[in-house]
Order: structure tokens, then sequence, then C-alpha cells
């Protein structure tokens, strides 16, 4: 797998798992407001999942899969994050934890010298947008 490749499998897991846990905490808001603010941020998530989808495609790379064993740990983790206290205060406090994860991640892949052009820009579109994601939720603490 060349570095092309390894950076849009990373974006693209990153981007399912936000995709995966979105509708965990949205399950739980009992504020529409704030439902509404998951629902574009899952929105957002999967187009940059697509985005990055139709770029393994058209390079003939295998698309990346979310291990069962994440996509539980996803389910369980939230389940219990969220077992006593469904405030649109704690779920702000647990998707900001979650996008500060994924900024995380992708700081590290714009930190790798020899990115190509077109993956700098999809990892700093994700980026941006999971930093718009905090100052969205910040307003619900």
């Amino acid at each position: 797998m060349n570095a092309s490749s390894s950076i849009l499998n990373d974006i693209y897991r990153n981007s399912s798992l936000r995709m995966q846990k979105i509708p965990l905490l949205a399950a739980k808001s009992e504020d529409s407001q704030f439902s509404q603010i998951l629902k574009k941020q899952w929105k957002d998530c999967c187009s940059v999942s697509e985005e990055v989808r139709q770029s393994l495609i058209w390079n003939c790379q295998e698309l990346p899969r979310l291990s069962e064993f994440s996509r539980m740990t996803a389910v369980a983790s939230s389940n219990l994050r969220t077992l006593t206290d469904h405030s649109s205060s704690h779920l702000a406090e647990i998707g900001i934890q979650d996008c500060t994860q994924s900024i995380a991640r992708l700081t590290r892949i714009l930190h790798q010298k020899g990115i190509p052009s077109a993956e700098r820009k999809l990892a700093e579109k994700f980026l941006h947008l999971e930093e718009n994601h905090v100052r969205e939720m910040k307003k619900f603490l």
C-alpha cells in the first residue's frame, strides 16, 4: 500500500467511525436543536467519507472496513457514557471528545511529509469540519 492509499484509508476509517458514533448520541438526545446539529455533522462525515471512497475506487484501491470490534466498542462506549445522563450538555461533551480524537488523528496525518495535495486537501477539509463541529457543540455545554 502506498502512502496516498494509507492516508486515504486513515481518513476513511476516521470518518466512518464518526458516522457510527453520531447516531448513537442523536438517539439519546431529547433536544431537537442539538439533534439537528448532530444530523448536520453526520451528513458532513458522510460527505467526506464518500469523497474518500470515490478517490480510493478511482485509484483501484480496496475500501477499508471498520472492524467489528471497533463498531462494538463504539456502541458499548456510547451506551455506557450516556447511561445515566442524556442532557445535551453531557452529549455535547462526549461529541467534543470524539471530535477531538478525530482532530488529533487528522493532525498526525497532516504532519507527515510528502502528502499528495489531493489527500492533504481531504484531510484539511475533514479537520476543519471537525473543528467546526466542536464549536457548534460548545454552545450546549
